[in-house]
C-alpha cells in the first residue's frame, strides 16, 4: 500500500508540474503584424489665399465705323476663397482683383484716324463646382467680370484726340486644376473666358467741337478676353 500511495503521490505531482513546464516551451507563432495607419485623406474644405500671374489677350469690336483689332499682355492679382468638400464633391465661392494690361491700336481709313483701347484693372466674383481625387482637386467656375475699357479716338489729320472710360460688367467661365503638394500649399493652373456685350461711347455727345472738327461719332464697343494663368495658394 506504501509504494501505491508514492506512486500515486509522484503522479499528482507531475501533473501539476506540466502547465508550468507547457508555458516555458517555445511556440510555433509568428510576430505580430505590424500596424498600418489608415491613408490620410486630404480635405479642401477651408479658407485660403492666393496670388496668381498669367497672360491675356482679346479681341476688340467697335461699332462706329473702326475695324475690329486684337490686343495681349498680362495680367496679376490677388485671390481669396472658401471650399466646401462633402463625399468628393468640392464647391467654393471666390474673388480676385489686380492688374490686366492691355493696350492696341489700329488704324482706319487709310491712317487718317487711330483708335486705342486700353485697361489696366480687373476684378472678378465666381462660384466653383469641382471634384477632389484626394490632394488633386478638377474645377469649373463662372461668375461676374469687371473692368476699365478706355477707348481714345485720334484724328491724325486735325490732331484731335478723345477718351472715354468706362467700367465694364461682363460674365467669366473657365475651369483648371488645384495640386496640393502638402496640407496647406496648392498650386493652380487655369483658362478664363470673360465676355462683354458692347456698350455706347458718346463721341461726338461729350465733345461736340472736337467731333465736328474731327468726324468723331458715337460708337459702341463690345470685348472679349482669354486669360491663361498660373496661382499659388495657402490653404488655412
Amino acid at each position: 500500500m506504501r509504494l501505491v500511495r508514492i506512486l500515486l503521490g509522484a503522479v499528482a505531482v507531475a501533473a501539476l508540474a506540466t502547465p508550468t513546464l507547457g508555458a516555458d516551451l517555445p511556440t510555433r507563432k509568428g510576430p505580430p503584424e505590424p500596424y498600418v495607419p489608415p491613408p490620410v485623406v486630404f480635405s479642401w474644405t477651408g479658407p485660403y489665399l492666393g496670388a496668381f500671374a498669367g497672360g491675356n489677350w482679346a479681341s476688340i469690336t467697335p461699332n462706329g465705323g473702326e475695324p475690329s483689332f486684337n490686343s495681349n499682355g498680362l495680367t496679376a492679382g490677388g485671390l481669396a476663397g472658401y471650399n466646401w468638400g462633402f463625399n468628393g464633391f468640392v464647391i467654393g465661392a471666390e474673388f480676385e482683383g489686380g492688374y490686366d494690361h492691355k493696350r492696341a491700336s489700329v488704324d482706319y481709313l487709310g491712317g487718317l484716324r487711330t483708335a486705342t483701347m486700353s485697361g489696366s484693372a480687373e476684378f472678378r466674383e465666381r462660384g466653383r463646382l469641382g471634384w477632389g481625387w484626394n490632394s488633386v482637386l478638377f474645377f469649373v467656375a463662372g461668375g461676374f467680370t469687371q473692368m476699365d475699357l478706355k477707348l481714345t479716338n485720334t484724328n491724325n489729320f486735325t490732331g484731335d484726340s478723345a477718351e472715354i472710360g468706362r467700367w465694364r460688367t461682363g460674365f467669366n467661365l473657365g475651369g483648371g486644376v488645384d495640386w496640393a503638394f502638402n496640407d496647406h500649399w496648392v498650386i493652380r493652373g487655369e483658362y478664363i473666358y470673360d465676355g462683354f456685350q458692347s456698350r455706347g461711347y458718346d463721341f461726338a455727345t461729350r465733345f461736340p467741337v472736337a467731333a465736328a472738327r474731327a468726324g468723331f461719332v458715337d460708337t459702341s464697343v463690345g470685348f472679349r478676353e482669354s486669360t491663361a494663368r498660373a496661382a499659388l495658394i495657402y490653404k488655412f
